[in-house]
């Protein structure tokens, strides 16, 4: 059974969420509310090191895009392009979705819903978690995780889903369990009144108009559908959305806790974590496996050294009740030597297997904190030289048209690295033809 922990970013409160997940069956462990300002001591205070994290981005953007189709390989860069274009955000960390195919100017081309977000948004959230000692599993909009609930086997249809986050109304548009069309509103009702009856109305209006699309129902999600006060007529049904059977917990808690408890549903496409973030993450887990795997072949070779010494201790014994048998001392002092020296053996594995190797979370930190510019980080690559040190290397390309303009670029990266402790610029090299390039380093904190 895998334990998760899921936080969502509403208002000025925390809402956290801990469970367990067997199967396809979510069960609520332990739920509660923090605020902001003590969310630094909870999690000094908190055991777990992985958070699944639920946000509303206020700076977010989003919309639809028509894109040609090309080859794969090209594909990513021509949205990513697209996304940065449309948005106005130079660095960007997005989600896209690919909505259908259309045939513009007797050419086929992609349209496709995104989302992004500005990577100082994402940094600023990660950096609260990374400073307090844990992580960021994964990093969903709280759009992408309430539509995770909005499961149905009636993929055909669309759906308008409406939640309340503190002050604001958020209404979202899915067909075939992927967001369409967001749009927020506020409201400082506590309850479903007639104002939200009007922009729900307004809203699928819009979809009908723009999205071509008309949802066949509206569910209202969390706390909003617990009370209402209306007299305006809705022009799409309207309908609670109720727990579902592999949901573990009470109704109010259900209600209260609906987008930590989506978030841990939210498929990782929705997952808006920037890629540099999504890096480290994957070399945590890989040394935490390393470590696994040296405290056993640690803890076995001890074992073996443990038993070997008794048996020998075993054979000193036998060597002083047989000192009277002269006949036999020189062959059991040989056979005394044989085993010394394959105690010795094993004393050198266990001396490899205990000694310290150097500490590369403070570089990763390091690297996670540069700022790019004009710069894309392909790979970093960390290697162990000598039990000492790392050979490091990031190789990337660049969105830049001149070479002044690159090594310009390149050079402040470089500064910027020269200034990490213990950290030191082997080579750079500049591929001007491809846009790529290389950093060489050595990192040696000992």
């Amino acid at each position: 059974m895998k334990k998760a922990v899921a936080m969502s970013f509403e208002g000025t409160s925390i809402k956290v969420l801990h469970a367990s997940i067997k199967d396809n069956e979510l069960t609520v462990d332990r739920s509660e509310t923090v605020s902001q300002d003590d969310l630094d001591s909870y999690l000094q205070e908190e055991k777990t090191k992985e958070f699944i994290v639920t946000c509303k981005f206020k700076a977010g953007r989003h919309g639809v895009l028509t894109v040609p189709i090309v080859k794969s390989k090209y594909q990513l860069k021509i949205i990513e392009s697209e996304i940065r274009k449309a948005s106005g955000i130079k660095e960007a960390s997005f989600i896209y979705i690919p909505v259908g195919e259309q045939i513009v100017e007797n050419k086929k081309s992609l349209e496709i819903f995104y989302y992004a977000v500005d990577k100082e948004d994402i940094r600023a959230i990660s950096e609260i978690f990374y400073s307090n000692g844990k992580a960021i599993k994964a990093l969903y909009p709280s759009v992408f995780s309430a539509a995770a609930l909005l499961t149905s086997e009636e993929t055909d249809k669309s759906y308008m889903g409406v939640f309340k986050e503190g002050n604001e109304r958020v209404a979202f548009l899915t067909k075939n369990m992927s967001v369409y069309f967001i749009r927020d509103y506020d409201s400082f009702d506590e309850e479903l009144g007639d104002f939200d009856i009007q922009n729900i109305n307004m809203t699928a209006s819009y979809c009908v108009q723009h999205m071509r699309t008309s949802p066949s129902s509206v569910l209202l999600m969390g706390n909003i559908c617990e009370s209402s006060d209306i007299s305006t007529i809705p022009s799409v049904p309207l309908a609670s959305f109720t727990k579902t059977d592999n949901v573990h917990c009470s109704r109010e808690t259900f209600n209260e806790f609906y987008l930590p408890i989506a978030s841990i549903h939210a498929p990782q496409s929705s997952n808006i974590l920037s890629r540099e973030f999504k890096t480290v993450n994957t070399l945590r887990r890989f040394m935490a496996y390393a470590s696994m795997i040296f405290v056993t072949f640690a803890v076995f070779a001890f074992c073996l050294v443990f038993f070997e010494l008794r048996d020998t201790s075993a054979k000193k014994e036998l060597l002083r009740s047989m000192g009277e048998d002269k006949a036999h001392i020189e062959a059991v002092f040989s056979e005394y030597r044989e085993r010394e020296t394959e105690i010795g053996q094993y004393k050198r594995t266990v001396e490899f297997l205990n000694r310290t190797s150097p500490d590369i979370q403070h570089l990763l930190t390091a690297l996670g904190n540069i700022s790019s510019r004009d710069l894309k980080f392909e790979s970093i690559q960390a290697r162990l030289n000598d039990g000492t040190s790392f050979y490091v290397a990031i190789n990337g390309t660049s969105f830049v048209d001149t070479y002044a303009s690159l090594q310009s670029s390149l050079q402040d990266v470089i500064d910027e690295l020269g200034k990490t402790e213990y950290l030191s610029i082997t080579k750079k090299t500049i591929d001007f033809a491809n846009k790529a390039f290389k950093i060489e380093m050595n990192y040696s904190p000992e």
